[in-house]
């Protein structure tokens, strides 16, 4: 999440993105696969479920 000139963005994939998360049952498999998965995006480019979920569903 960042915060420009006093908003916060969230940031994403595009809805038409392979990559992009489309189910809550995809997220929890991934994170199954992984152990861990921050919610928002940090210093470890696509590693946040933030940047691998449409903007629209935020």
């Amino acid at each position: 999440m960042a915060n420009e000139n006093g908003t916060w963005i969230m940031r994403g994939l595009s809805w038409d993105d392979p990559y992009r998360i489309r189910t809550w049952q995809e997220l929890v498999n991934w994170v199954n696969e992984i152990g861990f998965l921050p919610l928002f995006a940090n210093d470890i480019t696509s590693f946040s479920a933030e940047e691998h979920v449409s903007p629209d569903y935020w």
